[in-house]
């Protein structure tokens, strides 16, 4: 099952923390939830397929972060959720070069 994974590190190369993703076509991610489907079943037909899919719906398969997480850092959920988007990003030049009529618009 492909999956998209990434830690979090300190500077000095330690791990604070791990995500797992599961990218999903919409409906098999609600076949998921709802408890209609197991995460290995979900193999190449229920699987995000980036040259085809328009929606991508993510499934956080596992997220742990270290018991002696260090204090003053923002919270793991936060960093994990930034993490997310970073991945989800990686799709978009791909979606706009597929899809003339999308354009990015940044809000800051």
């Amino acid at each position: 099952m492909p999956e998209s994974a990434f830690a979090i590190e300190t500077a000095s190369g330690e791990s604070l923390g791990v995500t797992i993703l599961i990218p999903l076509k919409p409906a098999a991610w609600s076949q998921l939830v709802g408890g209609h489907a197991r995460e290995g079943e979900c193999t190449a037909g229920r699987l995000y397929d980036i040259r085809a899919d328009d929606e991508l719906a993510l499934h956080i398969s596992q997220m742990d972060r270290r018991p002696e997480y260090p204090a003053g850092l923002p919270q793991f959920g936060v960093v994990a959720l930034y993490g997310m988007a970073e991945v989800g990003m990686l799709a978009v030049p791909v979606l706009l070069h597929r899809a003339s009529n999308l354009q990015l618009c940044l809000l800051l």
